[in-house]
């Protein structure tokens, strides 16, 4: 059976009314997927590959914007793009430590 199906009833009509058979029930305990000792460092790495992708989409946003100002305009903001991005993508995993290590670009 699928993972989305959690139950599957069939509902047949008699002479006294209907009636509604159970016909599969998922077990609604779960396995879990991450031990409890490394669930933190598992939040951290996560929370650090969504900053990297923000960056990278901002890195895209602004590449896009650089092309439609000027011809060839990818080329001259590619620096300051690059930094751009960089700087929101560093913000974003700056809040992944615990503690506020590392101070705000």
């Amino acid at each position: 059976m699928d993972k989305l199906v959690k139950r599957v009833t069939a509902v047949s009509l008699e002479a006294g009314g209907r009636q509604a058979d159970v016909i599969y029930r998922a077990s609604g305990k779960k396995r879990r997927k991450v031990s409890p000792l490394l669930k933190p460092f598992e939040r951290i790495q996560r929370k650090l590959l969504e900053s990297q992708e923000v960056g990278g989409r901002e890195g895209l946003r602004l590449h896009e914007k650089s092309n439609r100002k000027r011809r060839d305009g990818w080329l001259a903001d590619a620096l300051e793009n690059q930094i751009k991005s960089n700087r929101k993508a560093y913000n974003v995993a700056r809040k992944a430590l615990p503690g506020g290590v590392l101070p705000k670009a």
